[in-house]
């Protein structure tokens, strides 16, 4: 069975040879910032610049090597994608 994927998560299974226990820990973060943001723990403007400030910190890192730079280069293409997830729920309307 498949997890339940929240509506606004990113979808965290397109990288190619990706590590299941980094694809894992990225869902789980994914999650649990959704959940946050959900029940008002967090805002999520603060969520957002959470998951862009991992990305600069990520990128300033070092990556030697091609396969090294794929990685990177997919790994932050991931931690946009959640950003932009989370910017989309922003802008949803919310329903009482």
């Amino acid at each position: 069975m498949p997890p339940a994927k929240h509506p606004g998560h990113a979808d965290l299974r397109k990288p190619r040879e990706s590590d299941p226990y980094g694809q894992a820990a990225l869902l789980l973060i994914d999650s649990l910032i959704h959940a946050l943001v959900d029940d008002g723990s967090l805002a999520n403007e603060q969520a957002v610049e959470v998951v862009r400030d991992a990305a600069v910190v990520h990128a300033e890192g070092k990556a030697e090597g091609a396969d090294a730079q794929r990685r990177r280069k997919d790994s932050l293409a991931t931690l946009c994608r959640i950003a932009s997830s989370l910017e989309a729920d922003a802008k949803k309307p919310v329903s009482l």
